[in-house]
């Protein structure tokens, strides 16, 4: 008994892992082209289209506020003086990663500009706010509890009771 639960134990402690793993790779990096002066410009918009005003953004990198800014009345941005890498672009409802390129060295498929789309329906509190290393130590975590519960569970070796006669 004690060997089938640890099996089981086992498959759920993969199972984390595994989601944790489909987390990793639903993570999409938008490769955008700095202009000269290490401009990054954009625009922040809705799910219809409609530009956003005045919507707060934030870009991060390795975890520091690199700069927080709003946009204009069209939803557009600007910032100037970027290295090449990659940023957390976040807004209220969207959150996004970035590669930027210096001017010259980013690939075919890079954009000159940066579009951040809300949408109004995304709660950020459901995990669209949590970085890459929080949702790979959410599934190892859930996977490891999960699989430690399973062993608490069956660690029972006391012997079935004796129906009572009557």
């Amino acid at each position: 008994m004690l060997t089938r639960t640890l099996g089981v134990a086992a498959a759920i402690l993969l199972a984390g892992f595994a989601s944790a793993g489909q987390a990793a790779d639903a993570v999409k990096i938008h490769d955008v082209a700095l202009r000269d002066g290490g401009v990054l410009v954009g625009q922040v918009v809705t799910t219809t289209g409609a530009p956003v005003k005045d919507a707060q953004l934030q870009l991060v990198q390795q975890g520091k506020t690199v700069v927080a800014l709003k946009t204009n009345n069209n939803g557009q941005f600007g910032v100037k003086g970027l290295r090449s890498g990659v940023y957390q672009v976040s807004t209220a409802q969207s959150s996004q990663q970035v590669r930027v390129w210096a001017p010259g060295a980013q690939p075919p498929t890079a954009k000159s500009t940066m579009m951040v789309v809300e949408d109004q329906n995304v709660i950020r509190a459901q995990g669209g706010g949590m970085s890459l290393q929080s949702k790979l130590l959410h599934g190892t975590a859930i996977g490891l509890g999960a699989g430690g519960l399973a062993v608490a569970l069956s660690d029972d070796d006391d012997p079935a009771p004796k129906p009572g006669t009557p």
